[in-house]
């Protein structure tokens, strides 16, 4: 066998296997106390898709992006804004409360709130059927039961 051949199925071992490691990972399941609706007490409905994305609402006030959950640990990562991106949808806030009050949210305030906006975390309860967001346990989403 020559050196060439030998070089040529060894590349197209490790293409093969890299590839079965990317399918097969890219086939973990979501987790399934997540799938489905939730509702804050305001009637805001979350929706919790098996692709570990989440969208909520239409329009100007729709708000989607990635869930991840580790334990009982939620994470929200907001892509987007009433179909605008994040970062944008987030100076567009900014801007409309300097505009009422200059003073009203210092450049402090909003690196933390533009922080809190792109990744919201939530903590799962034992029984999987609400969570409350970090740092403020009365905000809380309740799962809807299935139909």
């Amino acid at each position: 066998m020559n050196n060439r051949h030998r070089n040529g199925s060894a590349l197209g071992l490790v293409i093969v296997a890299a590839f079965a490691v990317a399918l097969i990972g890219g086939c973990k399941k979501a987790d399934s106390r997540m799938i489905g609706t939730w509702t804050d007490p305001q009637g805001t409905v979350v929706t919790f898709n098996a692709d570990n994305t989440f969208s909520q609402g239409s329009g100007a006030t729709s708000a989607n992006g990635k869930w991840s959950i580790s334990d009982k640990k939620v994470t929200l990562n907001l892509e987007k804004i009433g179909g605008k991106p994040i970062d944008e949808a987030i100076d567009n806030i900014q801007k409309m409360l300097s505009a009422k009050s200059p003073q009203a949210v210092t450049p402090d305030q909003m690196a933390k709130l533009k922080a809190h906006m792109k990744a919201i975390s939530f903590t799962l309860s034992e029984n999987g059927k609400t969570m409350a967001l970090d740092g403020s346990p009365n905000v809380t989403m309740t799962k809807n039961e299935a139909k």
